[in-house]
């Protein structure tokens, strides 16, 4: 059985090469999964429809309490972080104005 699934993807490879000049199968992009962050993913075949009605997509996004408080605490981290990088940038930067500033010396004149 797989021997002749390798066969038909050859076959649908091939086929695609010479209609189109390059295989359209799967490829690696750029996406964002359910909970927002970015992932990359292999495109695909769908069985479904990609966008699907209202009610299925809230049933697949599973927003309960526990993937909200998560959500949180991944934009928290993310604000710590990038607030301890201005802090750290804000301390270089005060650190060579302060090693550029030199009242005794004859350069800083």
């Amino acid at each position: 059985m797989e021997n002749l699934l390798l066969v038909v993807e050859e076959r649908n490879r091939a086929e695609a090469e010479l209609e189109h000049g390059e295989w359209i199968g799967p490829k690696v992009v750029n996406g964002v999964d359910i909970l927002g962050r970015p992932v990359l993913k292999l495109t695909c075949e769908h069985d479904e429809p990609q966008r699907a009605d209202r009610s299925a997509q809230a049933d697949e996004q599973m927003w309960g309490e526990k993937t909200v408080e998560l959500l949180r605490l991944e934009r928290e981290r993310v604000a710590v972080r990038r607030r301890e990088n201005q802090r750290r940038q804000r301390y270089a930067t005060r650190l060579d104005r302060w090693e550029k500033l030199d009242y005794l010396s004859e350069k800083s004149g």
